[in-house]
């Protein structure tokens, strides 16, 4: 049994509870409160549903509660709560672990809700909090650490009469945000940072029909860029801006430092003549234009690039033709998938061969028919100066094209990388590119094929060049 059953206010402000759950406030015996104050209490955590068997309470003071560490997902649960305040109690939204996004999730009605002087900073986050509050009426966010407004943070919100955004860090806003708010009639933006407002960030005030708007103390610019705002700040009349002209002053530039805005005597005429700005963009835009040309025609060139590149490290370094020491059968032994065939045949073998004079070993043609293939391929490759690899995505997935790959590894170990010719045929798929083949690609160059007339001759340039090019020092294991 109740002793107070029509207690409707209930005030216990300063007390020394460290938590409270639903057990502390059983609706049987306060089923008309509805008022609560805890405000200025050592309350450090709300459990889930402390308040949900209220069955009328409406209004919730939770101000200045500076111990409060841990909101529980359920922790503002009630269906008949239209207040809250928990201004100054200096809670950390910025702490994910203390609270769930999901917090105003069960407070259906609320129509004024406080977070005076708590951090939240990111506008993400404050967005995702607001998201259920779709009655909300008056919100206060002063002194919130806010230093951005996320893009459709009030969309939901469409009975907002009242926002309070002072003493923040915001630099500005979407020009949309409270283009939907049809029923928001005063904002509060003092005290901010905001250096320039221009015609876009004031245009939703036409389409709400706003009647008071604070944007006093911030660091404003007397620029060229204000004039439209110093304009309208002294033709507006249909709406209340309070504090003008005497805390709308100019931070910046230095000669305009703590002069009012309204004393800021520029016309459109000095900022043509003053401003240097259009130079610089132009130079600017020239200099951007000509490097976005110059990166398409790399891009679109990139393969003939990688050549000339290639082809002047192989220059660089110096090359000459590998003196026949031990008695090689073949200059290059070619590894290729049975698809690339046809491109050997028909363009590796007729140009080294008929042009350059080089002997190619080529396994399809010179393998003798009935013999061991794997010895076949460490004979051939031991009688051969060097090892040509064509790559492609077909090579990538071919098993005895990853065997030769596996023993021309073994050769760049003793003989060093020269050993090795690296053809790019085709650019091999992120999905078919196995460990050795990236391993190589990482640590040796290689050519590109690339049709046409200059870049064809490139890449012949660079095939002989490596194919002459004597060996290195191999490989020293420590």
């Amino acid at each position: 049994e109740s002793f107070l059953p029509r207690l409707r206010s209930l005030y216990l402000d300063r007390s020394s509870m460290k938590s409270v759950t639903r057990d502390d406030f059983p609706g049987r015996c306060l089923p008309f409160l509805w008022k609560l104050s805890l405000s200025f209490s050592d309350i450090s955590s709300i459990q889930n549903d402390t308040f949900a068997g209220l069955p009328v309470l409406k209004y919730l003071l939770l101000q200045n509660m500076v111990k409060l560490r841990l909101l529980d997902y359920f922790a503002f649960h009630s269906a008949s709560l239209e207040l809250l305040n928990l201004g100054s109690s200096k809670f950390k939204f910025v702490y994910k672990g203390r609270y769930n996004n999901d917090l105003f999730k069960f407070t259906p009605n609320m129509n004024y809700l406080s977070l005076f002087d708590n951090q939240i900073t990111d506008g993400s986050t404050l967005k995702t909090l607001l998201w259920h509050l779709v009655r909300l009426q008056k919100l206060n966010l002063q002194s919130c650490d806010l230093n951005y407004l996320a893009r459709g943070t009030f969309d939901r919100m469409l009975d907002l009469r009242i926002i309070i955004l002072k003493g923040n860090s915001l630099y500005g806003w979407d020009p949309d945000m409270f283009s939907k708010l049809s029923n928001l009639n005063t904002l509060y933006l003092s005290g901010n940072n905001i250096a320039v407002v221009n015609r876009t960030s004031l245009e939703f005030i036409a389409k709400i029909n706003l009647e008071y708007i604070d944007l006093a103390n911030n660091p404003l610019a007397c620029s060229c860029q204000q004039l439209w705002f110093r304009d309208w700040l002294k033709e507006s009349k249909n709406i209340t801006v309070p504090h003008y002209p005497s805390r709308y002053v100019c931070r910046s530039p230095p000669e305009w430092d703590k002069k009012m805005l309204a004393s800021f005597n520029y016309t459109e005429e000095d900022c043509r003549e003053k401003n240097p700005w259009i130079l610089i963009g132009s130079v600017l835009g020239s200099v951007v234009f000509v490097c976005m040309v110059v990166v398409i025609v790399i891009y679109t060139h990139l393969p003939t690039v990688r050549n000339i590149i290639y082809l002047i490290r192989l220059r660089r370094k110096g090359y000459v033709r590998l003196v026949n020491s031990e008695e090689y059968m073949f200059d290059c032994y070619v590894v290729s998938c049975e698809t690339d065939e046809h491109w050997v045949f028909q363009t590796l073998y007729s140009t080294l061969e008929d042009e350059y004079a080089f002997h190619l070993c080529i396994p399809s043609r010179d393998f003798d028919v009935g013999e061991s293939k794997a010895d076949q391929i460490e004979e051939k490759m031991k009688e051969s100066k060097k090892i040509i690899i064509v790559m492609s995505n077909d090579f990538a997935q071919d098993e005895w094209c990853q065997f030769q790959l596996e023993k021309a590894q073994e050769r760049i170990r003793n003989q060093g990388k020269e050993a090795v010719v690296l053809i790019m045929l085709r650019d091999i798929d992120h999905k078919h590119m196995t460990s050795t083949i990236k391993n190589l690609l990482r640590k040796s160059s290689y050519a590109t094929w690339v049709k046409g007339k200059i870049a064809t001759k490139l890449f012949w340039d660079i095939v002989v060049a490596a194919i002459e090019k004597p060996f290195g020092n191999p490989p020293v294991a420590i």
